[in-house]
């Protein structure tokens, strides 16, 4: 398991990136100007993003590309 969502990416967060000063005044200035925030995770399921096998036969040119 991860510790947080920053782990996958690999980037320093951002307070190491900016510094403590830098980090409140961006705390700051966000705060004041954002409004809203959404946030998604998705999980993709391989049997809903392959075709089923008669639609990629009907074109496999297309569904199956050679390398």
């Amino acid at each position: 398991m991860l510790k947080s969502l920053g782990d996958l990416d690999g980037t320093p967060p951002m307070r190491q990136l900016l510094g403590e000063e830098g980090y409140q005044k961006f705390l700051k200035i966000n705060g004041e100007a954002v409004v809203s925030v959404e946030t998604y995770v998705n999980r993709f399921l391989p049997e809903l993003s392959n075709p089923p096998h008669e639609v990629a036969a009907a074109a496999p040119d297309f569904w199956t590309p050679k390398p």
